[in-house]
C-alpha cells in the first residue's frame, strides 16, 4: 500500500499463497451449472431455470403465467365441486340449475389446467433447447479460514 501524497510504502500486501491454498480458493468460488440441473429446475417449477440463468423476462413470464393458470384452474374446480354438492344436496327443481353451473366450472377448470400444463411443457422445452453447461466464479463464496 502506498501513500499517494508521498509515494512512501506503508504496507506490503504480499502473503504466501501455496498451490493448495489457490486450488482450495478456486474450488470454493467455482459454480458449475449443468444442463441436467437446469432441466431439473424447469421440471420442478416452470421459469425457475430461466430465472436462475438470469433470463428474468422469460423466467418471470413462465412462472407468472403458470401460477396464474394453475390457481384459476384449482379455484374453478373448487367452485365446480361446491355447485355439484349443492345440486346433490338439493331435491328441488331449483337445484337442477346447479348441475349446469358445476359443469361450466369444471369445463373452465380443465381449460385453465391444460393451459398451465402447456406453459410447464413450453418452459421445459425452452430449457432443453437453450440450457448449456457453464462455469462462473463467485468470489463472495470464499470464506477465509
Amino acid at each position: 500500500m502506498l501513500d499517494t501524497a508521498t509515494g512512501q510504502l506503508l504496507a506490503d500486501a504480499r502473503a504466501p499463497f501455496t498451490h493448495d491454498d489457490f486450488a482450495a480458493y478456486v474450488d470454493a468460488i467455482t459454480v458449475e451449472e449443468t444442463r441436467g440441473g437446469a432441466v431439473l429446475r424447469s421440471v420442478v417449477l416452470p421459469g425457475w431455470a430461466q430465472l436462475h440463468r438470469g433470463e428474468l423476462g422469460r423466467g418471470a413470464g413462465y412462472l407468472t403465467l403458470f401460477v396464474t393458470l394453475l390457481s384459476v384452474g384449482v379455484t374453478s374446480a373448487a367452485l365446480g365441486q361446491r355447485a355439484e354438492s349443492a345440486y346433490r344436496d338439493g331435491g328441488d327443481a331449483a337445484s337442477l340449475a346447479r348441475r349446469s353451473d358445476a359443469d361450466a366450472h369444471y369445463d373452465r377448470a380443465n381449460g385453465f389446467l391444460v393451459g398451465a400444463g402447456a406453459v410447464w411443457l413450453t418452459a421445459l422445452v425452452d430449457t432443453l433447447l437453450t440450457a448449456e453447461p457453464s462455469v462462473r466464479y463467485a468470489p463472495e463464496r470464499w470464506e477465509a479460514e
